[in-house]
């Protein structure tokens, strides 16, 4: 599957050259949206090995420049995926309103934000395909008691809900999958929520069931938090490998 990225440009500075190239080597068409910054947007982010994480942006303009996606960014994309967090609800709920429009599938990632009530109400004009939502590792006995919350409020046809190194759990109609994270040395957990949406993506766009799409995510976002820096990519040959030799074996569906 061909994908393009709509976001806030970059700078012809060293780090938009950066990302630039990482972005093609990945095949990843970018298709920058507003006028082209002074200096790229950036986020520098302390993290450690037992998940603690810190970070200091430079976003000047970047989600004024994001209010300004038009149609034609989004044209032709069959899927859709929304990153709506709180403090990007504005782009993010005009960007659905394009996916709605254009009849989209739409894969809105909440983050740990639990969805406000513009977000509800943007919503309730049509159902939403997939929803992911984070929540912290003690909250995981109410995982389901949450996805089942998100799915009612919002129409969504799937929720996810992923726990760290609790695992994931997801209900679809009347059904719930819960699956455990993969064990690793973790060396950061940055991405690895972004990491597991590109898993689950995966087997949704091959018709997979969907404990393996969480397995297959799971793993995927096991991964992520395993690599040095934030450009390793990893096939899906590398993901399965993994999964053969580090199987968690704790998937259970109600």
């Amino acid at each position: 599957m061909r994908t393009r990225l709509a976001s806030n440009g970059v700078a012809g500075d060293t780090s938009g050259e950066i990302v630039t190239s990482h972005l093609a080597a990945a095949g990843v068409v970018h298709s920058p949206v507003g006028e082209r910054p002074a200096k790229t947007p950036f986020a520098f982010i302390l993290s450690d090995s037992t998940g603690n994480r810190q970070w200091f942006s430079y976003v000047a303009g970047a989600r004024r420049a994001l209010q300004q996606v038009r149609p034609a960014e989004l044209d032709g994309a069959p899927l859709i995926y929304i990153d709506c967090y709180q403090d990007l609800i504005d782009p993010a709920v005009q960007a659905l309103r394009i996916a709605r429009d254009n009849g989209q599938v739409v894969f809105l990632n909440l983050g740990d934000s639990l969805p406000s009530a513009e977000l509800a109400h943007e919503v309730a004009s049509g159902p939403v395909e997939i929803i992911q939502v984070s929540l912290a590792e003690y909250r995981s006995d109410q995982a389901e008691d949450v996805a089942r919350d998100v799915q009612a409020r919002l129409s969504a046809d799937t929720v996810i809900v992923t726990l760290g190194r609790k695992g994931a759990v997801a209900v679809r109609g009347d059904v719930s999958v819960r699956t455990a994270a993969y064990p690793i040395d973790l060396r950061h957990s940055h991405g690895a929520g972004a990491a597991f949406s590109a898993g689950y993506l995966y087997g949704f766009t091959r018709r997979h069931d969907l404990t393996v799409r969480l397995q297959f995510a799971s793993a995927l976002a096991a991964l992520r938090c395993t690599a040095q820096a934030g450009w390793e990519l990893f096939s899906v040959a590398q993901v399965e490998a993994f999964m053969l030799k580090t199987p968690n074996g704790r998937s259970s569906s109600a």
